[in-house]
């Protein structure tokens, strides 16, 4: 196998980081201080060290079945550190599980050391919040990790793996010719920060891909990477350049202002539309006379299977993928299908009727503008479509910025407070996952659908978390419940250890997490040495409120052996407010 070299990344090299490449990933797990030397990662808000990494879109799509990580370290503290990332193939239950290197001991010897970790069928497709692998540090003391270097090549021989060959990308030299048109059909707008090679191939994909009339329009977001000098010498592209970047909400709206088009088209610059595109989103809002968002399908590049065929609300009633990692021949994403809501990455509506709703909401900073004004339209009774003849690679969260904590807990917050209620009353729930005083005492046991494990397996009405050599040491969450009436709670959580060193100081924490407010409203730390089955069990004790939509996780973290059997849920009779 060839592995190349060259496609190394040194975390404390800013050159290399504005490069590309591979790029630290905010989280609340753990904090980064930059030096000239290393890149300090630091225990955060969740009790451990857990820091996310995020590879370049275009270097991740490389079709190979290996990734080596070449990671220097300075070797501080007791424990170990291992990565983890997302396999390709689905687990038994249909989801796609997590995979771990093997692990490599903490010594405390104070000396720089580099090790080798090579990680097999790896998705790097942005499925962890955008990131897409993370180190995990295992230690009951360990405050931080220091690093000198993560690095990542890759296998450059294409690997035997089944890839379609009906997608197209731009020839690398092909000039970008865009139609000199007094009367575009559509107009398509594409905000863009940075990132210029990503605009250039996409330009290249609609000069060479589209037949249809059509004008585009680029807002320039304050980029500092030549984006304005290039664009400017492209002929028929309007390029509007802004004094700094207002996020693509209101860049979007101020390339609509301009418009010339029936139809008006937003459209990411990391993506490349294949023949055909634009012909058939204009055809399938023509024949639906009451069409609100008309959507493309979205597909990785990396594996060429379906990154979004449409938007569903899942169990935090927040937006989620249809048919992610689907064949892109499944019949269910072959034809044309009516949807709640659509990925902004490549959509088309009536420049009449986005007028109508006064554009996209500006409250909004990089992030669900485009599931808001899908649910804008479906208010005023218009429809959303995806297009089934209508195919658009995306490389996903390529733009700097687009996942930040703070702003996307903003955007979390305003959501909810838009569409929580209306969600709630047009998703239909089944008995199981409301909760309401008048159903009190419940139990969940452990085979309940809804409990989900990261580790383990199932076993009857238990969940038995044995801990391995190459496990995260995380156990169970789940069930999803949404709240019917307000009133104080208990919750038991029924767990048992199966095997325990003598000498373990091993620990476990439950919490109760909702998801509305993306807040902890409960939680505990215990050491499972004392842990015991009954009226033992460790419990909380929250407030129940309407609405909210709640969560019971249970982490464990070393060399010991977790048995889960459900949870308990009953009123609190010690609180003054019943």
């Amino acid at each position: 196998m060839i592995v190349d070299k060259q496609n190394l990344i040194a975390l404390f090299d800013p050159s290399l980081a504005k490069a590309g490449k591979v790029q630290w990933h905010p989280s609340e797990d753990s904090s980064v201080d930059m030096s000239q030397t290393c890149a300090t990662l630091k225990r955060g808000n969740g009790d451990r060290i857990a820091a996310y990494f995020k590879v370049d879109p275009k270097f991740a799509s490389r079709q190979t079945d290996y990734h080596d990580f070449t990671i220097q370290y300075l070797d501080s503290g007791l424990g170990s550190w291992f990565i983890e990332y997302i396999s390709r193939e689905r687990s038994s239950n249909g989801e796609f599980s997590w995979l771990a290197t093997e692990r490599v001991e903490l010594f405390d010897t104070g000396e720089k050391k580099e090790v080798c970790l090579r990680v097999a069928n790896a998705k790097l497709t942005g499925h962890m919040n955008g990131a897409d692998f993370r180190l995990s540090v295992v230690s009951p003391d360990a405050e931080q990790l220091s690093l000198y270097s993560l690095r990542v090549a890759v296998a450059l021989e294409p690997s035997d793996r089944d890839i379609p060959n009906s997608f197209l990308h731009p020839a690398q030299t092909s000039p970008i010719k865009l139609p000199q048109n007094a009367m575009p059909i559509a107009s398509i707008v594409i905000p863009v920060f940075n990132n210029l090679d990503y605009t250039i191939d996409c330009l290249r994909a609609i000069s060479e891909f589209t037949q249809t009339n059509y004008e585009v329009i680029i807002i320039n977001n304050a980029s500092s990477d030549g984006t304005a000098e290039t664009l400017g010498g492209i002929d028929q592209l309007t390029l509007i350049n802004n004094t700094k970047n207002i996020g693509f909400g209101r860049a979007c709206n101020q390339g609509a202002a301009e418009a010339r088009g029936e139809y008006v088209v937003f459209l990411n610059n990391d993506t490349l539309p294949q023949p055909g595109w634009l012909s058939a989103l204009v055809a399938c809002a023509e024949r639906n006379v009451h069409s609100g968002c008309i959507g493309s399908r979205l597909i990785f590049p990396q594996t060429y299977q379906i990154q979004s065929a449409g938007v569903r609300f899942g169990k935090y009633l927040l937006p989620e993928d249809e048919f992610q990692n689907c064949s892109v021949d499944d019949p269910l994403v072959n034809s044309d299908r009516q949807v709640n809501a659509i990925c902004g990455a490549s959509i088309l509506l009536r420049k009449s009727v986005f007028e109508e709703l006064g554009g996209f909401d500006e409250r909004f900073l990089n992030g669900l503008e485009d599931v808001d004004l899908c649910l804008q339209l479906k208010v005023k009774r218009y429809q959303n479509f995806i297009c089934a003849s209508s195919d658009v690679l995306h490389y996903k969260s390529a733009t700097e910025g687009r996942f930040e904590l703070e702003k996307d807990r903003v955007n979390v917050e305003l959501f909810h407070e838009k569409w929580h209620p209306y969600l709630s009353g047009i998703i239909a729930a089944n008995d199981n996952s409301v909760l309401a005083l008048g159903q009190l005492p419940r139990i969940f046991d452990a085979s309940f659908e809804d409990f989900s494990l990261q580790t383990g397996s199932k076993v009857g009405s238990e969940i038995r978390c044995i801990t391995k050599r190459d496990s995260p040491g995380h156990c169970v969450y789940g069930p999803y419940l949404r709240v019917a009436d307000n009133f104080p709670a208990l919750v038991k959580v029924l767990l048992a250890v199966d095997s325990l060193p003598a000498d373990s100081a091993d620990l476990v924490s439950i919490d109760v997490y909702n998801s509305v407010t993306d807040s902890v409203l409960a939680n505990k730390t215990l050491t499972l040495d004392k842990l015991k089955l009954g009226d033992n069990s460790p419990f909380l004790t929250f407030d129940a409120k309407k609405l909210q939509i709640l969560e019971f996780r249970v982490y464990w973290h070393g060399n010991c052996d977790l048995v889960f059997r459900g949870i308990e849920i009953l009123p609190n009779l010690e609180s003054k407010k019943l």
